[in-house]
């Protein structure tokens, strides 16, 4: 029957409410404590202990710790022993709590790992504590089998000797970013672009990858505008009537000369694309949307990065505050000769990879 205790996995979580009169697990701790009384109970002994999951937040500087702790508990109120059963009884239930501190410390490391859903662990660790508890039970004959709990006690000791208590990790940044955000910005033209437009507010958008100080940008802005001037190509034409709505889009990689907790500075340069939508037009015709125009840019980005936090030394996310500038050369449909001094200020959030070191036990 030993081979049915050595493939038991241990996993899973749920949260309970602290109760009163628990004891918290510690070598020996159960045993110098005093057990209740049955009472009128027809049960001469009971053993009932839990896993108490809690979610802890801790603030350092500007940065938040989000993290998990898992703690073996024991329910004196709710368990009792006769004294004539002392002997046999406590050293079983000693092995039963050390497997709900087994649990713990393997269910505390997975929840503040990468990929853990406390949702899909809560059920498992319950359920297979429980297993180990009654087969336990069953190998050692509820703890009169001497050579059998001498066995497990052994066991239980390399066990929980080779699975220390990992307490919260020191962690360092990732290579990793995700980010986007989206806010307002202009366009500022020159040359003969600018004698044909009169320009709108408009508004932005981005979303960007980086690794290491490598960035990788799209960035798109949408300014609104009037015609001061005629222009047709082929099928496409707007007039000084027109509503019409300037698009630029550009396709960075940049590299971070400032790479600091809170500051960002990067200079870029990439494709831009120019294109004229005359709204007008209703939408889906031919002549709705102008033919586009694609050339270099070249800028820089500027971050602020704020609230930082932790979530289960996995990830660390933070919002920011970002403004791009850049110019790009524009000679629509080679036609009208120009560019275009971009600026875009936008507010979002990044995702950073996080790396664990080694922790202390």
């Amino acid at each position: 029957m030993r081979w049915l205790l050595l493939l038991i996995a241990f996993a899973g979580i749920r949260t309970f409410a602290q109760q009163p009169d628990t004891v918290k697990w510690s070598e020996n701790a159960m045993l110098t404590s005093e057990w209740p009384q049955p009472g009128g109970s027809f049960r001469s002994a009971q053993f009932v202990a839990f896993l108490d999951v809690k979610l802890t937040k801790e603030e350092t500087g500007q940065t938040k710790y989000i993290y998990y702790t898992v703690n073996a508990q024991w329910l004196r109120n709710e368990s009792f022993l006769a004294d004539s059963l002392k002997p046999r009884y406590v050293p079983l239930a000693q092995l039963f709590f050390d497997c709900y501190e087994l649990e713990a410390r393997k269910l505390q490391d997975r929840l503040n790992g990468p990929f853990a859903y406390a949702d899909e662990e809560v059920p498992l660790s319950n359920k297979r504590v429980n297993e180990q508890l009654d087969a336990l039970r069953q190998i050692t004959d509820d703890g009169f089998d001497t050579l059998e709990m001498n066995y497990w006690r052994l066991w239980m000791d390399s066990a929980l000797q080779a699975t220390p208590r990992h307490f919260a990790s020191d962690v360092v940044p990732g290579h990793w970013e995700f980010g986007v955000d989206i806010g307002a910005g202009a366009a500022a033209l020159n040359g003969t672009l600018s004698d044909y437009f009169q320009l709108l507010p408009g508004f932005s958008f981005g979303a960007g990858v980086s690794y290491n100080r490598i960035q990788f940008d799209y960035y798109a802005l949408r300014s609104f505008a009037k015609s001061d001037v005629a222009f047709t190509s082929g099928d496409f034409k707007f007039s000084d009537s027109s509503r019409l709505q300037l698009k630029l889009s550009s396709w960075t990689i940049g590299v971070k000369c400032l790479n600091g907790y809170k500051w960002t500075v990067t200079p870029y340069g990439g494709l831009s694309a120019f294109r004229i939508t005359n709204r007008d037009e209703p939408e889906g015709s031919l002549f709705e949307k102008g033919p586009v125009s694609v050339n270099w840019e070249a800028g820089v980005t500027t971050e602020w990065r704020f609230n930082h936090y932790f979530q289960s030394n996995a990830v660390q996310v933070f919002w920011k505050l970002r403004l791009k500038t850049g110019y790009a050369p524009v000679n629509y449909v080679y036609k009208i000769p120009g560019g275009a001094i971009k600026v875009q200020l936008g507010v979002g959030f990044t995702l950073k990879s996080v790396r664990n070191l080694p922790s202390e036990s």
